[in-house]
């Protein structure tokens, strides 16, 4: 494996392999397979980016789900989380801010297409099987991370953890037993 890739086990349930990272853009590329364990999830899966997303699936079938996100006094379902991210740590902190959340669009993305998501749009995505995509992300500092987590939800952190190259290996592997992929131009 090329030295310095280091894939990281992200708690959303794929593997993110980062390629560029700088101030203004980071580029990933994120594999969803059976083949690794992922941190277990403390919140709901649905949270928001800091940065404009646009995300071309490389491989499989991928679904972002949408949500409307609305304040809530009365009968509050969901705590809105800021989400601080230093190195290998994200610092979950609960904010005051009680929110319902429901489905509101449910997109399918196949292979070979792009989609794209606004800094600050709640989402989730899921997958069908094994899936590979790209993403680049257009940092927009004004908008901070949030997750949506149960309404007791205290302040806690997660660890990302490293993939070992083998493991990341062992990943990519299972897409080429699986699929024949044709990288023709």
């Amino acid at each position: 494996m090329a030295e310095g890739i280091s894939a990281v086990r992200h708690p959303l349930g794929f593997l993110c392999v980062p390629v560029l990272r700088s101030a203004d853009v980071g580029v990933c590329i994120h594999l969803w397979t059976d083949t690794v364990r992922c941190p277990p999830l403390t919140t709901s899966p649905v949270h928001a980016h800091s940065w404009n997303l646009t995300s071309f699936v490389l491989f499989g079938q991928v679904r972002n789900h949408l949500f409307r996100v609305e304040d809530a006094a009365d009968h509050p379902t969901h705590r809105v989380l800021a989400v601080y991210t230093d190195g290998l740590v994200d610092e979950l902190q609960p904010t005051r801010r009680l929110v319902t959340c429901e489905e509101a669009t449910r997109q399918v993305i196949e292979s070979d297409r792009t989609y794209l998501l606004s800094a600050g749009r709640f989402h989730a995505t899921s997958v069908r099987g094994p899936a590979a995509t790209i993403v680049v992300a257009d940092i927009q500092r004004s908008t901070p991370e949030y997750a949506l987590g149960h309404l007791g939800l205290g302040r806690h952190q997660v660890r990302r953890r490293r993939c070992a190259a083998r493991e990341l290996l062992l990943a990519a592997g299972a897409f080429d037993r699986l699929h024949d992929l044709d990288m023709s131009p």
